[in-house]
């Protein structure tokens, strides 16, 4: 193999490994907290209370379904630690009226202090991005460099 195809491949291998990397890291510290900033907010701001039925418990948290206005909507949230709420009881849930998919077991607090980890998760979220599209720039992460020095020695 010649050296020119082997730093294709290891570009390759590099870009695929930072690519698994950026879709965990933006999907766990990203979207999560602004989808769950997002719903906070909303019960916050016009909040209702209805019954919810329990369909599924796990680990700390439930898959439930409620109605509103006829239509029924089904979602997962965190568990409101009730002892006598089990599957196939009913519990409280807090949902949005002006956007009633969004909804939570649990009494809704709008902590923009959240926000925080954003500073910090885009720039991140960044370079890993720039070292997908481009191993070598000068913005990318150093990951192929470092696998570069070790073939050397």
């Amino acid at each position: 193999m010649t050296d020119a195809a082997k730093q294709r491949r290891d570009e390759w291998i590099v870009r695929i490994g930072v690519l698994a990397l950026a879709t965990f890291f933006g999907y766990s510290f990203i979207f999560r907290i602004i989808y769950q900033m997002r719903t906070e907010y909303w019960l916050s701001v016009d909040g209702k209370k209805t019954t919810a039925l329990i369909e599924k418990e796990f680990g700390q948290g439930a898959w439930y379904k409620y109605s509103v206005d006829g239509k029924e909507y089904q979602n997962e949230s965190q568990r409101n630690w009730d002892p006598d709420v089990g599957v196939g009881h009913e519990s409280v849930v807090f949902f949005s009226s002006s956007h009633p998919w969004l909804s939570s077991l649990t009494t809704p607090r709008f902590e923009p202090a959240e926000a925080v980890v954003l500073f910090f998760a885009f720039p991140v979220e960044l370079l890993l991005i720039v070292t997908v599209l481009s191993p070598r720039s000068p913005w990318a992460m150093k990951i192929l460099q470092k696998c570069e020095s070790k073939d050397k020695t």
